[in-house]
């Protein structure tokens, strides 16, 4: 999923989805605060009961078709309550600037 927006719904809809994994601690991560253009990526993946009658939750990444031992059984359904497995993988990216040649007009800001 790509999400373009302004920098506040980005780092709300990146902080809901962080919320959903019930792995990571809340306030690990503060996506606050983006640069202008900067952006975040984040893996996703949906934690789904194992087709055995264990108890035991495993991870299935639907980006890579793997999971952490059990495919999702067809036709399982996946509601707002589903708990998520997420990845952080790079916050407030805004290397891509680096490269921004300045004009005439321009007013460079040191980042």
């Amino acid at each position: 999923v790509v999400c373009a927006s302004h920098g506040l719904c980005i780092s709300a809809l990146c902080s809901a989805i962080v919320d959903r994994d019930p792995d990571i601690p809340k306030g690990k991560y503060a996506f606050a605060g983006l640069h202008n253009t900067a952006w975040h990526a984040i893996r996703v993946g949906v934690k789904v009961r194992s087709v055995s009658s264990a108890p035991s939750v495993m991870a299935y990444d639907l980006l890579q078709g793997e999971s952490s031992g059990t495919v999702p059984p067809q036709g399982e359904e996946i509601d707002l309550a589903t708990a998520l497995t997420v990845e952080v993988i790079k916050m407030n990216d805004h290397s891509h600037l680096r490269a921004a040649v300045a004009s005439q007009f321009s007013v460079i800001v040191d980042l």
